[in-house]
């Protein structure tokens, strides 16, 4: 399947390949590596960026998407390649929840890292209504994780979105709104 979203061109594999990693999620108490189900999805941008990342299910974990593999692209990119921004996917019922949080370039460390991001800053990039395309992909609702799923923390306001559980086209068009466009459009260094 290919899907085009803003300045990028996703394409999602049919099939799952086997993953052998270490999940992000530990909160079932499994330690270190585990094979997975990887569902492989690579992105191309018109500035000439090639990668390759992994919705991985695993046995004992919650899914995420990781790194896969770099073919092209400008150094301002690297950051995706060294596991920055990784996507944590959370079980919430009979569905699954992740944050919309962006790659924004932090003046002060010189590195990027994840931070908020603004529902229209996410339309700008994906030059669309970004809740409208998440839906479009099959997302249930945008929201804060307080509205979603009642979430009463100190995460309880962050942006998410509530997917039907093992979703993966809402997932990887939210991850490269997030992380590629948000990099492209140097979310970050654009502010004084």
């Amino acid at each position: 399947m290919q899907i085009t979203v803003g300045k990028c061109t996703i394409d999602i594999e049919d099939s799952p390949s086997v993953y052998f990693g270490k999940p992000m999620d530990d909160s079932q108490g499994v330690e270190g590596e585990q094979p997975g189900q990887a569902t492989i999805f690579r992105v191309t941008t018109s500035d000439e960026l090639d990668l390759q990342y992994a919705i991985v299910s695993w046995p004992n974990a919650n899914r995420e998407v990781c790194f896969f593999d770099w073919f092209d692209g400008d150094t301002k990119y690297e950051n995706l390649s060294k596991g920055t921004g990784r996507l944590a996917i959370s079980t919430a019922g009979e569905n699954e929840v992740f944050q919309l949080r962006a790659m924004k370039y932090n003046k002060a460390s010189k590195k990027a890292n994840l931070a908020g991001v603004s529902l229209e800053k996410l339309s700008e990039w994906a030059q669309t209504d970004i809740i409208a395309l998440l839906k479009k992909y099959g997302a249930i609702e945008v929201g804060t994780k307080e509205q979603l799923i009642g979430e009463d923390n100190k995460t309880k306001n962050i942006l998410s979105v509530l997917i039907p559980k093992g979703n993966n086209i809402a997932v990887t068009v939210a991850f490269t709104v997030t992380r590629v466009l948000a990099i492209m459009h140097d979310y970050g260094l654009e502010e004084n």
